[in-house]
């Protein structure tokens, strides 16, 4: 999959396209669909190697995203409270249009089996 690193923290230059192993999440995680990300003025410094916390090198930048937790039968929302509110609005956008999505799929394969779905 392509996925945006940072190579080193010297700002903006430092990010570059590349191609990364598929993850594999272990028992105790989960593994998120990623639909929507946005990178932050709070990724910018730590990109540049100013903010508080410095990650280990190569890191995948971005603090806010809204997806679908794979493995799942019915959508779930994760947000944190701090989250800001468009990312907590987006993760609900996304996990409704998820679960109208799935409903339909649904109701298509009860109708070319001859079935009444309930609706």
């Amino acid at each position: 999959m392509r996925a945006i690193l940072c190579n080193a923290f010297k700002g903006i230059e430092a990010l570059g396209f590349t191609e990364v192993d598929e993850p594999r999440p272990a028992a105790n995680e989960v593994l998120v669909d990623v639909h929507a990300a946005s990178v932050s003025y709070m990724d910018y410094l730590m990109s540049c190697g100013g903010y508080q916390m410095r990650p280990a090198l190569p890191y995948v930048p971005g603090t806010d995203a809204a997806g679908i937790v794979l493995g799942t039968r019915v959508p779930i929302i994760l947000t944190s409270r701090a989250d800001s509110l468009p990312t907590r609005l987006a993760s609900c956008a996304v996990a409704v249009m998820v679960a109208v999505a799935r409903r339909a799929q649904e109701m298509a394969l009860a109708k070319s089996a001859g079935m009444t779905a309930a609706v």
